[in-house]
C-alpha cells in the first residue's frame, strides 16, 4: 500500500471520527443485530452483525461461523457472543451451498475447508466484511477474532492459514486443519469432545498436537478454567485446549471461555499508535515466504516487523536483497522513520540481517525522502533502486514521479540524475520494474483506476517512453512486482482474494497463470515481492496485517 494513499485514509478516519463525535455520539444500549449483505463476484453474501454501543475507540471483532448444514441465525443463538463481549462488534456469516463427503452434492450451506478450495469465496467475503466495518470505524485491526464449529472451525483454520496478520487469536470448536503444520504462530483455543465421532477426537488431537508445535508451546500444560489447559509460548503464541465429554454437539460452556482467551490476547494500543490515529502502514508487517518450485507448498521463513511495500532482488554474487517501507520503534525514529530499508540474505532467504535505513544522496532539501521502492540487479553487478519522489509539503504544487538510484554494493545509493517517468497533473506512484530481452518495462498502477495501470518501456533503464495502458479486471491491481522468467515476464500483483499472476512476452497482452507456476499465489499478503532462486524457488515478500497487541 502507497504511503500516500495510506496517509489519507488515515486523515478521512479522524474526519469520520470528529463528525461522529460532532453529531453528538450514539446511545448507550447496544443497537438491534442487522442482516447486511455484500456483493462479490456477483453473488450475494449476507452475515448478521451485532455492534456495540459506539464509542470514540475502535471495537474487537469476532468472527463467528457456522458448521456445514448451519445458519447464522441458529449459531447467533447458541454462540451469543454479544451478550459475552458487549463491547464487541459480533458477525455471524452465512455460508453458500458446499460440497463435502457428507453432502457430496453440495445442498447444504458451508465453507471451504482450505486455502485455495471453492476459488478463496469465502476468504474474499470476510476480507470485504472487515474492510467495511474497518471502513465506518468500528474495527480495532489489534483485535480481530475467529471462531467456528464444526466446518466452520476449519475454515478457521484455513482463514488462519490464507491470513494470519489478520488474526489477533483463533478458537475452532470441534474441527480439525488439513494444513496444521503449515500455519504461522498465533494464540489458539481449540475445543473439543471425547465423544466426537463427526470429526473424530484422535484427528483433532493430531491437529492440537500440531498447533502446539507451530506455536512454539515446550512446558506440559497448566490448569487454565474448568476442562482447560493451557500451554504458554515463547513465540507469544499460547494453547489453549478445552476438551469436554459428549459429541459433536456445540458446547455451551465454550463461549466465555472463548471470550475470555480472546480478551487476553489484547493489549492496550501504544500512545504513539492513538497518537497517530492508531491506523497507517505502521500496522503491518512484511513477511518473506519460501515457495517450493517443485511442491508449491508455501513456508513464511522470516519477518519484517512494521514495514510495507517490498521489493527483493537476487543479486550477481547470489545475495538476495529486499528493499521496503519502514517504521520502526524507538528514538531514532526521526531519521528512519517512513524511510527506505534494506536488508540482505546471504544464505537463500532462510536468514536476514537487520533492516538498515538506505543511504541515498544526491536529494535536494525541498525533497521529502523517497519511498516506495523497486530493486533492480544489473548485469555488471550494480542494483538500481526505482522509488517514488516527491517535494516537502509547503514545498509549492508538486505531483509524485518516479525516480532512480544507483548503487556498486546494495548499502550506499546515488541519485540518478532526471525523471525516469511521471504523468503531468497526476500522482504516479509505486512502480515495478523489469529488464526483458533488450527492453525495459516500467508498470505503474493508475490511481483509482481499477485494473488499469500505465506502461512504459526502454532501452537503458533509464530514458522510458509512456505506451498504451495495459488493462485487467477491475480487481487485479498492478501494485506488485514484474519479473522475467521462462522466458515471458511475469506481474505478481494484489487483489482482494489475494495475489494474482500473469505473463506476457510483450508488455501488452496478459494471461492467467495457472497450475505450478501460480503457486505464488497461495502466498497471504498484498504488494508482493519476488525473486527466484537457481533450484526453482521463490522468496516471496508480501505486506501483512499485523495486529499490535
Amino acid at each position: 500500500m502507497p504511503s500516500i494513499i495510506a496517509c489519507l485514509r488515515v486523515a478521512l478516519l479522524v474526519l469520520v471520527t470528529l463528525a461522529l463525535s460532532a453529531a453528538g455520539g450514539a446511545p448507550d444500549e447496544r443497537p438491534p443485530a442487522v442482516t447486511r449483505t455484500w456483493t462479490i463476484d456477483g453473488v450475494e453474501r449476507t452475515a448478521i452483525v451485532h455492534l456495540p454501543a459506539k464509542s470514540a475507540v475502535r471495537s474487537p471483532l469476532i468472527l463467528a461461523f457456522h458448521g456445514h448444514g448451519g445458519r447464522a441465525a441458529r449459531v447467533e443463538r447458541s454462540m451469543d457472543f454479544q451478550s459475552h463481549w458487549p463491547e464487541a462488534v459480533v458477525v455471524y456469516p452465512q455460508g453458500l451451498p458446499t460440497r463435502s463427503a457428507r453432502d457430496p452434492e453440495g445442498d447444504r450451506a458451508g465453507w471451504q475447508n482450505r486455502v485455495g478450495e471453492e476459488g478463496d469465496r469465502d476468504i474474499a467475503f470476510v476480507d470485504r466484511v472487515v474492510e467495511s466495518l474497518r471502513n465506518e470505524g468500528w474495527v480495532d485491526d489489534a483485535r480481530v477474532f475467529a471462531t467456528g464449529h464444526s466446518n466452520g472451525g476449519g475454515f478457521t483454520y484455513a482463514l488462519w492459514n490464507a491470513r494470519p496478520g489478520m488474526l489477533a487469536a483463533a478458537a475452532p470448536v470441534a474441527a480439525g486443519s488439513f494444513d496444521a503444520l503449515r500455519l504461522t504462530p498465533l494464540p489458539c483455543m481449540h475445543v473439543a469432545a471425547r465423544g466426537d465421532t463427526i470429526v473424530p477426537f484422535a484427528n483433532q488431537q493430531r491437529t492440537m498436537t500440531a498447533v502446539r508445535r507451530v506455536n512454539g508451546c515446550v512446558d506440559d500444560g497448566a490448569a487454565w478454567a474448568k476442562d482447560c489447559t493451557r500451554w504458554d509460548s515463547p513465540r507469544k503464541a499460547p494453547f489453549v485446549a478445552m476438551i469436554v465429554d459428549g459429541g459433536h454437539e456445540y458446547p455451551a460452556a465454550a463461549p466465555p471461555l472463548i471470550v475470555r482467551f480472546f480478551r487476553e490476547q489484547t493489549r492496550p494500543a501504544r500512545a504513539d499508535d492513538r497518537a497517530r490515529g492508531n491506523d497507517g502502514p505502521w500496522r503491518n508487517d512484511i513477511g518473506v515466504f519460501r515457495v517450493d518450485g517443485r511442491t508449491g507448498e508455501v513456508a513464511r521463513v522470516h519477518t519484517f516487523a512494521r514495514a510495507g511495500v517490498s521489493s527483493v532482488v537476487r543479486l550477481a554474487d547470489g545475495d538476495l536483497l529486499a528493499a521496503f517501507q519502514w517504521f520502526p520503534e524507538g528514538d531514532d525514529r526521526k531519521h528512519s522513520f517512513d524511510r527506505i530499508a534494506l536488508s540482505r540474505s546471504t544464505d537463500g532467504g532462510r536468514s536476514w540481517s537487520a533492516p538498515r535505513t538506505a543511504e541515498i544522496k544526491g536529494l535536494s532539501d525541498d525533497e521529502r525522502a523517497p519511498f516506495d521502492p523497486t530493486l533492480v540487479a544489473l548485469d555488471d553487478g550494480r542494483v538500481r533502486l526505482y522509488m517514488t519522489r516527491n517535494a516537502k509539503p509547503g514545498s509549492g504544487p508538486s505531483f509524485p514521479r518516479i525516480g532512480s538510484a544507483i548503487s556498486s554494493d546494495g548499502e550506499r545509493f546515488k541519485i540518478e540524475d532526471g525523471v525516469r517517468f511521471a504523468v503531468e497533473g497526476t500522482p504516479v506512484i509505486d512502480c515495478a520494474v523489469a529488464r526483458f530481452g533488450p527492453a525495459w518495462h516500467l508498470v505503474c498502477p493508475i490511481q483509482d483506476g481499477g485494473g488499469r495501470a500505465y506502461h512504459a518501456i526502454s532501452d537503458d533503464g533509464i530514458r522510458f517512453t509512456r505506451v498504451a495502458e495495459i488493462v485487467r479486471e477491475p480487481n487485479a491491481r498492478w501494485l506488485g512486482a514484474l519479473t522475467a522468467v521462462n522466458g515471458a515476464m511475469r506481474f505478481y500483483g494484489t487483489s482482494d482474494r489475494g495475489i494474482w499472476c500473469a505473463q506476457s512476452v510483450d508488455g501488452v497482452a496478459w494471461t492467467r497463470i495457472d497450475g505450478a507456476d501460480a503457486a505464488i499465489s497461495k502466498v497471504p499478503g498484498a504488494d508482493p515481492g519476488v525473486a527466484f532462486l537457481p533450484n526453482g524457488d521463490a522468496i516471496v515478500t508480501a505486506t501483512v496485517i499485523k495486529p499490535k497487541r
